[in-house]
C-alpha cells in the first residue's frame, strides 16, 4: 500500500471513530509530532515539559542565581518554620 493510499485511508477511518478514540490518536500524533524534541516530565496540573522547554527553564533559573536571586540553606530553614505554622 502507498503512502498516498494510507493517507486517504486513515482520513476515511478518521471520520468513522468515536470521539474517545479521536482524543487517543491525536494524542499519539501529537507526541509522534514533537519526537524531535521528546517529553522529559510533566508540571503538576499533567501537562508535559519537553526537553527544550525544560533546558530554557534551567537556563533562567540558573541566570537568577548567577544574579544573586536564591535563598540560603538557613533563610530557606527561617521560611519552612512558617509553613509549618497552624493557621487561625
Amino acid at each position: 500500500m502507498s503512502s498516498i493510499d494510507m493517507r486517504t485511508e486513515s482520513q476515511q477511518i478518521l471520520e468513522r471513530i468515536d470521539e474517545r478514540f479521536l482524543a487517543a490518536v491525536h494524542a499519539l500524533l501529537k507526541t509522534y509530532e514533537h519526537q524531535d524534541d521528546p517529553i522529559v516530565g510533566y508540571d503538576l496540573h499533567g501537562n508535559p515539559k519537553t526537553a527544550e522547554a525544560t533546558m530554557d527553564e534551567y537556563e533562567r533559573r540558573l541566570e537568577r542565581v548567577q544574579q544573586g536571586e536564591y535563598l540560603t540553606v538557613e533563610e530557606l530553614k527561617k521560611e519552612a518554620k512558617l509553613w509549618l505554622k497552624p493557621t487561625e
